[in-house]
Order: structure tokens, then sequence, then C-alpha cells
């Protein structure tokens, strides 16, 4: 578990970096970019996101906590 920072210059290469991340089971998200490479920060939703909105459902079922923090909800 960790974190790795990157420098690209494209968007072709933000896909290239999240390919790479997803084949070794972990994600990318851009934190800091240009406009033109932030058209998508988060990337495809991750693999466990029907347990993140169950968990989300039972514990904050108002939806008021946190709301930019789990964007695919």
């Amino acid at each position: 578990v960790g974190t790795c920072t990157v420098a690209v210059a494209r968007a072709e290469d933000v896909a290239a970096v999240r390919a790479v991340a997803a084949g070794l089971g972990g994600h990318a998200v851009v934190s800091d970019a240009p406009e033109a490479l932030r058209e998508d920060p988060w990337g495809p939703p991750p693999a466990g996101m029907h347990l993140m909105r169950r968990l989300r459902d039972a514990f904050d079922p108002a939806g008021i906590l946190n709301r930019r923090q789990l964007l695919w909800v």
C-alpha cells in the first residue's frame, strides 16, 4: 500500500499510468494537473463500489458526510 507520484504531459499518459496501476491492483487519480489533464480526475469507479454504497447507505442514509469523496455514488 502506498502512493506514487508520476509526472505526465498528455492525457494518453494518464490512461497509460491508470492501466499500469490497474494491472497491479491499484488505481490512479489526477491530483494536480493543467485543466487538459483533469477531464476525468478520478478515473473509473473502483471494483468494490457496491460495498462502498452499502456502507454509506448504512452509516450515512441522508448522504451528508463527505459528499465529494464518493464521486461515483
